[in-house]
């Protein structure tokens, strides 16, 4: 694989064979990126990921090694959504994440109304019937843990938790 960076006449080379080169990721930041398809294939081959970031850090692409895998597994991954499997997984996540988001309006924020709002979204997740249904509920429940958060983040908690349980 060829490297060139640089602006200009001001450039720097670098060439890496497919033997002894150790590389194990290729970072590039900023957008003005030029690779290859046959890059991206040489990476793979030898098992390299590829980041790609602004220079504020965000990823704006990525790529990784493929590992062998089961096939029961794809096959059941494949399946999910016809089985029911989709919508089960689903719930379970989801119903985990308000739960913990519930735990810590009730815990350590102190705010008994948040909690119990996101506690009924919470419940309804048992009852949805489809995915979106599990993602509604998701959003709902934490656009109201959000808000909170950031009103206590806003206005810092000043009122214990006996005035808050009235």
């Amino acid at each position: 694989m060829l490297l060139e960076d640089g602006i200009g006449r001001d450039r720097r080379r670098a060439r890496l064979s497919r033997v002894g080169h150790g590389l194990r990721r290729l970072v590039f930041v900023g957008n003005d990126v030029i690779v290859s398809l046959a890059a991206l294939r040489w990476l793979a081959d030898q098992k390299a990921s590829f980041v790609m970031q602004e220079r504020d850090g965000q990823v704006l692409t990525t790529t990784g090694p493929v590992r062998s895998s089961d096939a029961r597994l794809r096959r059941a991954l494949a399946l999910a959504e016809q089985t029911g499997a989709a919508l089960r997984i689903a719930r379970y996540l989801i119903r985990l994440k308000l739960a913990g988001q519930e735990k810590v309006a009730r815990k350590k924020l102190l705010d008994l109304n948040t909690a119990r709002a996101i506690a009924v979204f919470c419940k309804r997740i048992e009852t949805a019937e489809t995915i979106d249904e599990v993602r509604q509920l998701e959003s709902m429940g934490a656009s109201v843990y959000c808000l909170n958060v950031k009103s206590s983040e806003e206005h810092g908690r000043t009122k214990s938790r006996t005035q808050r349980e009235r």
